[in-house]
């Protein structure tokens, strides 16, 4: 199968426009069959999702992002890998920052949970 159509087919702004209304509406189908997709379907609808995600990403001034590298597709695949690597990163970091964030007053390393008493009312 040559996957190179497929993208090519997949990046179209006619694709793109039909993906995002379905996403919109919801009621629209993609295709006829609805609940056993084949092979070539489940392609398309990824690598039409994995463009979408490359335009909103053109679309929010990211960085090293522009519409050159989406036409080629080795440095459409670098910049896939870069993005998983980063988003890894960043992942990773807010985990680590949350852990730091919490308050420990004992050994166990669980945050303490401190209850308070309302005022008695008259």
């Amino acid at each position: 199968m040559n996957y190179n159509i497929l993208k090519k087919f997949s990046r179209s702004v006619r694709w793109q426009t039909i993906y995002a209304r379905v996403k919109e509406i919801g009621s629209l189908q993609l295709f006829n069959n609805t609940s056993d997709l084949t092979k070539l379907q489940l392609l398309v609808m990824q690598w039409t999702e994995i463009y979408h995600s490359l335009y909103e990403d053109i679309a929010m001034n990211k960085p090293y992002i522009d519409e050159k590298i989406i036409e080629d597709e080795l440095r459409t695949e670098a910049y896939l890998l870069w993005r998983r690597k980063n988003q890894n990163k960043d992942v990773d970091s807010q985990i680590k920052q949350s852990k730091d964030n919490q308050k420990s007053n004992n050994n166990s390393g669980r945050p303490s949970m401190i209850f308070t008493r309302r005022g008695k009312k008259k």
